[in-house]
């Protein structure tokens, strides 16, 4: 797992409190604002659109710096995916519906506003995902983030990646038991276990 690619998505997730954006973090950073439409940031889910662009040229440069594989793309693209239902679950609850179905109920039926939406088409597959099943699949990858980041930053202790190890076999043993017969998630699952 890229460590870079790691940061982005921690970072990312510092701007929420419960499903929303913090606005005053949003609005202070240039970095999120860039990817606002012309008439600015008005509602939750254009600063979620917003933050989802962010992410996705983000990674675009990372990758263009490993000069990665299109696998490499793909694969931060699943990151881009587990990463929306897990912000969709927080905000909606709704644990039956898949990102796509989530997407035209809640933004496209309001005249939301979700330029990112489209981008992601190279993954189709992971637009029917279930929104609480990406979301399980999202605390697994932060599941194996948050070692990687801690280690970086100080001296690793090894409670604490015992604690982050305990949580990520729990997650893993839940993925697995749920989506043994899916294959869009079976392959999300071995990409998180090459990571």
């Amino acid at each position: 797992m890229d460590k870079n690619v790691c940061k982005l998505f921690i970072d990312v997730d510092e701007v929420f409190n419960k499903g929303n954006v913090n606005e005053a973090i949003f609005n202070s950073s240039k970095l999120y604002n860039n990817f606002c439409p012309k008439g600015g940031c008005t509602t939750n889910y254009d600063r979620i659109s917003a933050l989802c662009e962010y992410l996705l040229t983000e990674l675009l440069k990372l990758n263009n710096k490993q000069n990665g594989s299109k696998d490499n793309v793909n694969q931060n693209y699943e990151f881009v995916f587990m990463w929306l239902a897990d912000k969709f679950l927080s905000i909606g609850r709704n644990r039956s519906l898949s990102l796509n179905d989530y997407y035209e109920k809640f933004i496209v039926s309001r005249g939301g506003n979700f330029n990112c939406w489209e981008k992601l088409d190279n993954q189709i597959d992971l637009k029917d995902g279930n929104l609480s099943v990406m979301s399980i699949f999202y605390q697994l990858f932060i599941n194996i983030c948050n070692p990687i980041m801690k280690n970086e930053i100080s001296k690793f202790e090894l409670n604490k990646f015992m604690d982050f190890d305990h949580n990520y076999g729990q997650l893993y043993d839940l993925i697995n038991f749920q989506v043994s017969n899916c294959d869009p998630y079976v392959q999300l699952l071995i990409n998180l276990k090459k990571s």
